[in-house]
């Protein structure tokens, strides 16, 4: 644990207590432990004083004994007090704010209520005039090293002094600041928008691809060189060689889906020959296309729709960056709307993972996805719609199905996305610093897109700005390296403008609750 990072808590007007649990509690993260602090502070330890309870004073300058032990009960109660605002202003406060700490303070504030002689004042130790010099060791020895909760104790020779009140909100407003910057706090009153949905421009692809890749390759010492052991692999129930299947496929496509001429094919073949083309242009040990290539491999030893499915998420994976920029972004979230689906398909089918001696084909997990992608996919916007309509045993799924609407299974498929976990995929993406990584987006179209549908001022907060540096703080890296420095660098406030202006997010839809409240 940094002690700048303490120190800095410290000088927001927080205890060292408070501040070196709250950054233990999140490993250590500056900004995270200060929008612990000022939403939900941890508990403090209880701490006592010995004093004389008939002692007039103590109950002048600290309240009653039920007045301290409801501070020490109640966090934010503390936390208000620590910051120095009197118990009642807190304590009325946070009642009328329905315990909301952050609101609470600004109330506080607002009323000018965060004035330094209601803060509690210490006890002053006199020294008995017989015995100066032993009473005064005891006072040094007994003196607590940091702040007391609730006591206003303090060792003035630990931690910087107290701030004013003037510093104290200055900080604070600073912290809130950094804290409308982070993903959690911009995601928390957005939804997915009508651009994040509807058909993959997938067919258009693999049309522009059919006539590039030309190139032949050998499939099997393209295999045999990256994938490990590929050569002792079967498929189709362990009659065929993997290495002879996908050289089959690379050629005439897959045989349960037609001819070359189906469909199926007509996108398979060519989004092969694009697959191995590409993946030639790679060292055989290159991380890349190990992993391509084995799940290639991999598929294999499933059926025929798992196959399709495979290849066409590779080569969505190899060309999604050819596509236009809101393209690339609504192909970015085709991972985690098919995991929503898969969720689907675990809830309404229990048996769906049962083995072909246990259950149907059409009542497994690989043909019912067909079948829901049969009935959903162009509309939610997943891959593979052309490959799920040639399904073999698709009429039994969709009887397996039932009469479920399409509009149905696509709402309850939207509650179960999350726009920020998608907001940080795109973040870590974007803002990747290691050159030559495999990417969702391409930064060159960021820039110019930006341009053409925003503004030429706005084209330029693509890229990192040290005045601009609290959007920063919610990221890992918080800048670019010196190399990068002229790529985009997205904070997430940008990204969320770039999305709602392109209308893959839009802000909740307020009920009518909410609205009363406000009014």
């Amino acid at each position: 644990m940094e002690a700048a990072s303490v120190d800095m808590l410290i000088g927001m007007g927080f205890l060292c207590t408070q501040a070196e649990r709250a950054l233990q509690l999140e490993g250590g993260n500056l900004q995270r432990a200060a929008d612990l602090l000022l939403t939900n502070p941890p508990p403090l330890e209880s701490h006592t004083v010995d004093v004389d309870a008939d002692d007039d004073d103590v109950t002048r300058n600290f309240g009653t004994d039920a007045g301290l032990t409801e501070s020490a009960g109640d966090p934010k109660l503390s936390c208000l007090l620590e910051m120095g605002f009197s118990h009642s202003a807190a304590k009325e406060a946070l009642q009328r704010n329905a315990g909301d700490l952050e609101a609470a303070m600004e109330s506080l504030i607002e009323q000018g209520q965060h004035s330094q002689h209601e803060r509690p004042q210490a006890i002053v130790m006199e020294e008995d005039p017989e015995e100066p010099e032993e009473i005064s060791d005891v006072a040094r020895q007994e003196s607590p090293t940091e702040p007391v909760p609730g006591l206003g104790l303090s060792d003035n020779t630990a931690g910087p002094a107290a701030s004013s009140p003037t510093e104290q909100t200055d900080q604070l407003d600073s912290a809130k600041l950094i804290k409308e910057f982070t993903v959690a706090h911009l995601s928390s009153n957005l939804t997915f928008g009508p651009a994040a949905f509807g058909k993959l421009r997938r067919d258009a692809i693999t049309q522009i691809q059919e006539t590039t890749c030309s190139k032949s390759v050998n499939v099997k010492q393209m295999l045999e060189a990256s994938v490990r052991g590929v050569s002792k692999m079967t498929g189709e129930r362990g009659i065929k060689q993997v290495t002879q299947m996908l050289t089959d496929c690379y050629k005439v496509g897959l045989f349960m889906h037609g001819p070359a001429t189906s469909p199926v094919n007509r996108q398979i073949i060519p989004a092969m020959h694009h697959i191995f083309a590409e993946l030639s242009k790679h060292q055989p040990q290159d991380g890349k296309r190990v992993s391509h290539l084995t799940a290639l491999a991999h598929a294999c030893q499933d059926c025929q729709q798992v196959q399709a499915r495979e290849i066409m998420r590779i080569f969505g994976d190899l060309t999604s960056q050819n596509d236009t920029f809101e393209g690339q972004l609504k192909y970015s979230l085709v991972r985690q709307k098919e995991a929503a689906l898969d969720r689907y398909i675990s809830r309404r089918h229990a048996n769906c993972d049962l083995d072909h001696t246990r259950v149907n084909p059409w009542q497994q997990r690989a043909h019912l996805i067909s079948g829901y992608v049969a009935l959903i996919g162009d509309e939610f916007g997943l891959d593979g719609v052309t490959a799920a309509h040639s399904d073999r045993f698709l009429s039994q799924v969709r009887g397996e199905i039932g009469r479920t609407r399409a509009r149905d299974v696509v709402a309850e498929l939207k509650q179960d996305m999350c726009a920020k976990e998608w907001l940080q995929t795109l973040l870590a993406d974007i803002n990747n610093q290691t050159s030559g990584s495999e990417r969702l987006i391409n930064r060159d179209c960021i820039f110019k897109w930006v341009q053409e549908n925003m503004s030429e001022e706005a084209s330029y907060l693509v890229f990192y700005d040290e005045d601009r540096s609290p959007e920063f703080e919610d990221l890992d890296p918080k800048a670019p390296l010196e190399e990068n420095r002229y790529q985009p660098f997205l904070s997430p406030k940008v990204l969320v403008e770039m999305l709602l202006k392109a209308t893959m997010l839009e802000e909740k839809q307020e009920g009518p609750n909410k609205k009363r409240r406000k009014q």
